[in-house]
This record gives C-alpha cells, sequence and structure tokens, in this order.
C-alpha cells in the first residue's frame, strides 16, 4: 500500500494530537522542516522541557524519496553535536544504525520496533498510527532516534496541518444577510451567540425579521487552526504547550455552521460588497468585521529574521510561530551564563561582583496599539522569577524600555505596576521605540521627536543578551491600505465604530469590536465578551428598525502575571474607572497579586474559553448570565 501525500498529513496530525505533544515549523525552507516537540503535561517550569525539546526534520529534497527524522535528545540543535546533515538523506532504518555519532542507538535496541512501524504503515495507516504512538509514549524519555520512510516518492508540503473543511461552501450564496469576516475570538463567540439570541427574540416577538438559521450567516476566515492568545505568556514562560492553545476551527464551530477558507481583500459599503482573496464577491444585508490585528514584523529592520533564527536571542510572544522559542532560548542563555560564572568562580555568595560583566535582558513596548497593555510586563515579570529561581538574577539587567509614558495605560493599575517593577529593580527607560536589531544590539528612536529625524542624539543603542520584542501591530492590510477610499477604518485600520453601540459611525449596516476596532480600550478576550452581547442586541435592533439602547461600557480586564504563582487582575472601564470584580476588602484586596488569579489564568479561563465562549454562553464577569441591554418590542 502506498502512502501518498492526503495520508502522510493524517499520520503526523494524529500522531501530535493523539500524543498531545505539538510540531511547529521553525525553517522557511520548503525542503526541511522543523518542528518543536514539548509534553503538554508539564504545568510548572523543569528540566524536562529542554530535555525533551524535539526536532522534526524532513531529511530529503522531495526526489527519490521522503525520510522522516524524529529525535528526542537532550540538545536542541544538531550543530551543538556535529552531526552532518547530509548523512540524514535517503536513509532507511538499517542504514541509519551505521551512522556515526549515533553509538548509543545500538544500545537501544529499538529496529525490530522500527521496522514494524514501517510494515504496518505501508499494510494500514491506523496500525502504524498505533504502533507508532506507543513507541512514543513508551520510549519518549530515552535518548533514541528513529526514521519513517514512505515506500513510493511522495511530496509532502511544509504545513502538516489539515485544511479546513469548508462547510455549505459549494453552494456558495452570492447575498447573505449577515457576513461575519474573521472566525477568531470575537467572530466564533458572535456567530454562536447571534444565532442564539436571535431564536430567544424571534419566539419572545414573533418577529420573522428575527428568525435567523445557519444559512443566514457566513464566517469567512482564512486560517484552519484557532489559538486561545492569552495561554501565548504562559507558552513563553515554559508552563504550557503551544498545543493547549490550539484547536481545528472546523472542530470548534457549531453544528450547520457555515465557513469559507477565504480571506477578505476588498469592501465596498456602498454597494454592501465583499471581494474575497479566491476570487468570491458576496453580498451583505450586514456585516461584522472581526477579522483581528495583523503583525508588522518589517516594521522593526531585521527582528523577523531574528526571530526565525533558533541561534539569536531574540524572542516574541506574540506570534504562534514564535512563541514556543521564548523558552527554549531563555533556558539555554541563563545555562550560559551559568557556565560563565563557574569559570569565573563567581556565585550568588559572592562578595565582589565589580569584576565580573553583567548581561542585559531587554523587554520592549511599540508606539502602536498591542493585544492585552500589560503583555510585555507579563513575560518580563515571569522572566525576572525564573532568573531568581536559577540564582542568576544578580548577574543580569532587566530593563523594559517603552515608547509610552507611563508602565500601563490606567493610571491606578500603573502605579501599582511601577512599585512592583521597582520590587524586582527592574530598570525602565520611557519615550523610545525599537526600530532596528543589529547583531547583538538595539536600536531605539526617540519619540518625543520627528520619526524621521535619525540624528544620533535621537538614538538610543543598548546591547543586549537577550530580548524580548512587542512587535508593531495594527489593523488589516486591507483595511490599513484603503482607510482613505471609503472611510471604513483609521489610518493604523480599526474600524470606526461607534464605543457604546459598536455600530459603524458612518454604515449603519457594518459594526465591529474586539481587536479589529478602534474602541478606547485595552484588546482582550475579557473585553470581547462584555462586547459581544451589545454588538448582538443593537444588530438584531438595527434589523427591525428599533432605536439602539445597549451600550459597551469599556470593560477590560488585564490578569498580569507578576511571578510564577501570582497574578494582578487588573479591570477597568473607559476614562480608566475601576471595575474590580473580586474586590472586597477587608476580606479580600483585588489590587495585590494572588495565587487565585493566577489559577484562573492557567486552568479556569482556558477551560471557560474553549467551553462557553466560544459555545457563546461566557459572558466574563457575569459569568453565565447574559447582560440584558435592552427588550425589543414588537
Amino acid at each position: 500500500m502506498n502512502i501518498n501525500q492526503e495520508q502522510q498529513q493524517q499520520f503526523f496530525h494524529e500522531i501530535y494530537g493523539s500524543t498531545n505533544y505539538f510540531l511547529k515549523n521553525l525553517s522557511s525552507s520548503s525542503s526541511s522542516l522543523n518542528s518543536s516537540v514539548n509534553s503538554s503535561a508539564n504545568s510548572s517550569v523543569n528540566s524536562s522541557f529542554i530535555n525533551n525539546y524535539s526536532f522534526f526534520k524532513t531529511f530529503s529534497s522531495f526526489g527519490s524519496s521522503s525520510s522522516f527524522l524524529l529525535t528526542f535528545k537532550n540538545t536542541t540543535t544538531f550543530q551543538q553535536e556535529n552531526l552532518n546533515v547530509d548523512e540524514f538523506k535517503n536513509l532507511n532504518v538499517q542504514e541509519f544504525k551505521n551512522c556515526k555519532n549515533l553509538q548509543n542507538l545500538q544500545k537501544l535496541n529499538n529496529f525490530k520496533i522500527l521496522k514494524n512501524v514501517q510494515n504496518s504503515l505501508q499494510n494500514g495507516l491506523q496500525n502504524g498510527l498505533q504502533l507508532f504512538s506507543n513507541f512514543i509514549l513508551n520510549h519518549l524519555k530515552l535518548k533514541h532516534f528513529f526514521i519513517i520512510q514512505a515506500e513510493e516518492p511522495t511530496t509532502l508540503e511544509p504545513n502538516l496541518e489539515p485544511t479546513l473543511q469548508n462547510k455549505n461552501s459549494e453552494n456558495l450564496p452570492k447575498k447573505v444577510k449577515v457576513i461575519i469576516l474573521g472566525g477568531g475570538s470575537a467572530g466564533i463567540n458572535i456567530y454562536s451567540q447571534l444565532l442564539q439570541q436571535s431564536k430567544f427574540l424571534y419566539k419572545k416577538t414573533n418577529n420573522n425579521l428575527l428568525n435567523l438559521d445557519p444559512s443566514d450567516i457566513l464566517i469567512i476566515e482564512p486560517n484552519n487552526f484557532h489559538f486561545y492568545q492569552p495561554l501565548f505568556t504562559l507558552i513563553g514562560g515554559g508552563i504550557k504547550s503551544l498545543q493547549e492553545s490550539k484547536r481545528e476551527i472546523s472542530k470548534i464551530l457549531p453544528k450547520n455552521s457555515k465557513i469559507v477558507k477565504d480571506e477578505c481583500v476588498k469592501i465596498d459599503p456602498l454597494q454592501n460588497l465583499i471581494f474575497t482573496k479566491n476570487g468570491n464577491t458576496l453580498q451583505y444585508d450586514y456585516l461584522i468585521i472581526v477579522t483581528g490585528m495583523k503583525i508588522y514584523f518589517n516594521e522593526i529592520k531585521n527582528l523577523f529574521e531574528n526571530l526565525k533564527d533558533f541561534n539569536s536571542n531574540v524572542v516574541t510572544n506574540y506570534s504562534e510561530e514564535f512563541v514556543s522559542d521564548t523558552f527554549v532560548k531563555l533556558k539555554r542563555q541563563v545555562e550560559f551564563i551559568k557556565k560563565e560564572m563557574s569559570q569565573q568562580n563567581v556565585d550568588n555568595t559572592s562578595h565582589n561582583l565589580s569584576h565580573f560583566k553583567k548581561f542585559n535582558f531587554l523587554f520592549t513596548m511599540p508606539p502602536t496599539k498591542i493585544k492585552c497593555g500589560g503583555a510585555p510586563l507579563k513575560i518580563q515579570f515571569l522572566i525576572d522569577d525564573y532568573l531568581r529561581k536559577e540564582g542568576v538574577r544578580d548577574f543580569i539587567n532587566l530593563e523594559y524600555i517603552t515608547a509610552g509614558s507611563t508602565i500601563f495605560g490606567n493610571e491606578y493599575y500603573a502605579k501599582i505596576l511601577e512599585n512592583i517593577r521597582k520590587e524586582k529593580e527592574i530598570n525602565v527607560i520611557y519615550n523610545f521605540a525599537l526600530t532596528e536589531i543589529d547583531g547583538d544590539k538595539a536600536i531605539f528612536r526617540n519619540c518625543k521627536v520627528d520619526k524621521d529625524d535619525c540624528k544620533a542624539d535621537n538614538l538610543l543603542v543598548k546591547k543586549f543578551d537577550f530580548i524580548h520584542v512587542t512587535p508593531h501591530l495594527y489593523g488589516q492590510e486591507f483595511l490599513k491600505n484603503n482607510y482613505k477610499e471609503n472611510n471604513l477604518c483609521d489610518e493604523e485600520g480599526f474600524v470606526k465604530v461607534d464605543k457604546y453601540t459598536l455600530q459603524h459611525v458612518n454604515y449603519k449596516n457594518i459594526f465591529s469590536c474586539g481587536d479589529a476596532s478602534n474602541l478606547p480600550t485595552s484588546k482582550t478576550v475579557a473585553a470581547i465578551t462584555r462586547q459581544t452581547p451589545v454588538l448582538i442586541d443593537n444588530l438584531l435592533h438595527t434589523i427591525i428598525g428599533k432605536e439602539l439602547h445597549a451600550k459597551y461600557d469599556g470593560y477590560t480586564s488585564c490578569p498580569i502575571t507578576t511571578d510564577y504563582s501570582k497574578l494582578l487582575l487588573a479591570e477597568f472601564k473607559y476614562d480608566g474607572q475601576l471595575a474590580r470584580t473580586f474586590h472586597f476588602p477587608p476580606f479580600f484586596n483585588q489590587d495585590v497579586p494572588h495565587r487565585l488569579f493566577f489559577v484562573m489564568k492557567e486552568r479556569i479561563f482556558p477551560m471557560s474559553y474553549w467551553n462557553l465562549f466560544l459555545t457563546g454562553r461566557w459572558y466574563g464577569p457575569s459569568t453565565l448570565f447574559r447582560p440584558n441591554h435592552a427588550i425589543i418590542v414588537k
């Protein structure tokens, strides 16, 4: 039985799904794939993360054969073991045993199992999957290598992820009552809530205009997978794995939902038309724009190149492509620092450290809007705690460099976070934005002067040994590049809506919320839990021609990790008004970090998100009780 491309994709998808590991593309080369593998069972930072950190690589030019090598080692790169990649090309199981520098393989006696795996794959996919899964689970803690080779030449695309199934897309209508652009947190939550609320109000009013069914609503989303992004801080801190934040979109949508795997490239709000990348032209009665934010890596020179370079010490938690590298690179750098300390005979008890050169760890905040204004502080506080646990904090300078004039957007919580920063002895520099990575130097510009003024006096150059960069984020390109054409969005690409009703300021049949909108509040999932009920109620009022009553009060929440066990839960509304859910002095003071809040972020919030929020049954601080904004009159 020959193994075709579809079977191979299914094979690798089922492996990492059934064994709770994830594969991540770490290479831009089409001839080799690097993927990191990490056990999602690890709930705390420990050495097993690095010991199990692995690489999956395709060693072939997709010519005469396709070989798949999966390694489990106590190392992070092949180069550290001085292994020649060319040795791994076009090998079968027997030849692989004789590769030099792999003598430890002969002691494991796993080749009989591997041959059985190969034969099972050729005789039946499911048998091979089961045997291979058992092999991983039984031998994960050992240092070993194994290889599987297809019987016939095949072409395997770099993306091993399964294709999103377009439900009912073969009969795509030319006109849809409600189109939702974006299948992210806001998009899926709106879809679920809109169906539920329209049915509820239809039964209550018997107004046929409110009788929406799945065929009346269409989601357009270009991606196959959905990520719970609030977990990215914990992934970067080595607490969670990327796989725990990831679901296939087609499996989290409500039954009978209509979704098209496509991407909007233009909106004509005067004609109620959208144009897609695949050449579709769709007309809508009502449009909901929830396309999120886009990372513009090229706004910072050499940033993307350094993030792709696994040997660099440049990291970011803001992309699913790179978030898993943060903790790996951090641990590698800590081990290097320990080695330097050992060579110079320095430890925490040394009285004279003046001769020891301190290392510089930098953390940046851009001049643009970002997802969760406290995220750059979260990873900095986690890393500070990690360095203390590893006994190297005294040998490292931590510095927070922000383009803003304050450490946090809300004045009340800024004072609390400023005190935490001082206690942790973290330096801060205000009003400087990162513009370039040049080797081990980070170049910043003074935000108080014109950004085109590149005089040396207006630049700040910092040498670093580790840097976490928060990249520039704006609205999607199709919005940002056409903001003057139709007045849909501002110059940064964010949809212009009334900050209370979430209805567009110019086009009354268009609504937006979440990261895609220009709402003057912190962009978080918590904010979306308060925004979507308002949007849906006002949309339904618009459909039947009634006055809009529901109003969004600007509520948002930023859960800011302060170490590996505590978290500060910052909740506020428009104009800095506090909105503390758990503040019951003197019994419970929400203005200090708590273990309870950390547990909520690590366990309760993700569970609520996957099981309740995406199904339209979670309303943030209101929990399961939907806010009753207005009553529609018959």
